[in-house]
């Protein structure tokens, strides 16, 4: 059952490739187990303790902010592109929720760059169970930058007549998926607010409601592009919660990281 779309892994700035090959295979938050020989307590991300420890690193960790804002200028550049582009060729009311759900996912962009701007800008080392995934990142880059890949893809996909593919065999198990990927997205986003310091949770729940009003918005466009076809529109709202845990979890990962520094 594969719901990645094939353009997405072409084509594009090699900025992402490494974080994104690193992460995909991990969309749920593992448990924690402390160990006699790291010390690590269960509440607390081992990256935090452990930052200066050899590891791998991302592109957006080792570009610097000149380079950031240029890949991030051009992505802002080509979406808009792929939206014109796209929404000329719709009519009618599937042209205007088009429209809602592209004012909804600005929406939702600019609320994240309001609030991973407060404090998540500078690196961080996310660290999933096991050793071979710690990875030196930056979650402001990683978010912003995953986030305009995403849209573009989908906009640009959706031009060319293509929407995410299921097999009708599997529509029963990606009913189950998509309902745990749906309570993952809570326990992860309620998370994000707890191990937050107070100042910080008035945007970082902004920033939330934003991207669930996305999904919705975007949602009844594709039910409407697809004709209301019943797979189409699972696999759809799927890769979207999949996508959208993802980055969740990485943004959580890096809460962790800064609460436990400033608790050290």
């Amino acid at each position: 059952m594969n719901k990645v779309r094939k353009s997405e892994v072409k084509n594009y700035l090699p900025i992402i490739v490494t974080a994104t090959l690193v992460f995909l295979t991990v969309l749920l938050l593992r448990s924690w187990s402390a160990t006699a020989q790291q010390n690590i307590t269960q509440n607390w991300a081992a990256s935090a303790v452990y930052y200066n420890s050899p590891s791998a690193e991302t592109e957006t960790f080792r570009m610097s902010e000149q380079e950031f804002l240029y890949y991030q200028k051009a992505l802002e550049m080509r979406l808009e592109q792929a939206y014109s582009r796209y929404a000329d060729l719709l009519t009618g009311e599937v042209k205007e929720a088009l429209a809602e759900s592209q004012r909804d996912w600005l929406k939702f962009y600019n609320s994240t760059t309001a609030a991973l701007e407060q404090c998540w800008q500078e690196p961080v080392k996310i660290f999933f169970e096991q050793k071979s995934l710690q990875r030196r990142t930056n979650v402001y880059r990683e978010y912003l930058l995953m986030l305009l890949i995403h849209r573009t893809t989908d906009l640009e996909e959706w031009s060319a007549g293509r929407l995410a593919r299921m097999d009708e065999a599997f529509f029963v198990e990606a009913q189950d998926k998509l309902e745990a990927e749906k309570r993952q997205l809570q326990v992860q986003m309620g998370l994000c607010l707890y191990v937050s310091d107070e100042e910080y949770r008035a945007k970082i729940a902004q920033m939330q409601k934003a991207g669930q009003q996305f999904l919705d918005s975007n949602q009844h466009f594709v039910s409407l592009l697809s004709a209301g076809n019943k797979t189409a529109v699972l696999a759809e709202e799927l890769l979207q919660l999949q996508r959208l845990n993802y980055l969740t979890s990485v943004q959580y990962e890096g809460c962790r990281f800064f609460r436990r520094e400033r608790e050290e």
